[in-house]
């Protein structure tokens, strides 16, 4: 898994939905800390974080 990639369409898919990373966070169940480091791809993000935003509206297969 190529967390920087993750980490580039993780943060492209939030601006896509017009989130900030507090709203995104919460919608996968994490905190902003949390978000931000997902997104600098300093900490990859777990099934069910991705099976959450996935019900929010990201498209996860290309997330992933």
């Amino acid at each position: 898994m190529n967390t920087r990639l993750i980490a580039e369409r993780l943060r492209e898919e939030r601006k896509r939905l017009g989130l900030t990373q507090e709203r995104f966070g919460a919608e996968g169940g994490v905190g902003k800390l949390a978000q931000l480091n997902y997104e600098k791809g300093e900490r990859s993000p777990d099934a069910a974080y991705l099976s959450a935003i996935a019900l929010a509206g990201v498209d996860v297969f290309y997330v992933l």
